[in-house]
């Protein structure tokens, strides 16, 4: 895949009213199950947290490919800076 189809994509993704929405809904549930679970049980909260962590990095590698392409047409159009 080139690096201007990944960025159409990733774009194309990033702007879906429901992939923004399944990253909102899927973070607030980890992140309501973790505030909500028992402060002794260290490894299901540690298990949450992570995934938590692991959400936002997923969303910022998809985020990172759009800019990453838009970086790439200003470059193309500023090749001194």
């Amino acid at each position: 895949m080139t690096e201007e189809l990944r960025e159409t994509h990733a774009k194309r993704l990033i702007q879906d009213k429901l992939f923004q929405e399944s990253w909102e809904v899927l973070r607030e549930q980890l992140m309501s199950e973790w505030e909500h679970s028992q402060h002794l049980d260290i490894e299901r909260r540690e298990s949450l947290w992570l995934s938590v962590k692991l959400i936002d990095r997923i969303r910022a590698h998809f985020e990172s490919i759009a800019e990453t392409g838009k970086m790439s047409d200003y470059i193309k159009t500023h090749p001194y800076i």
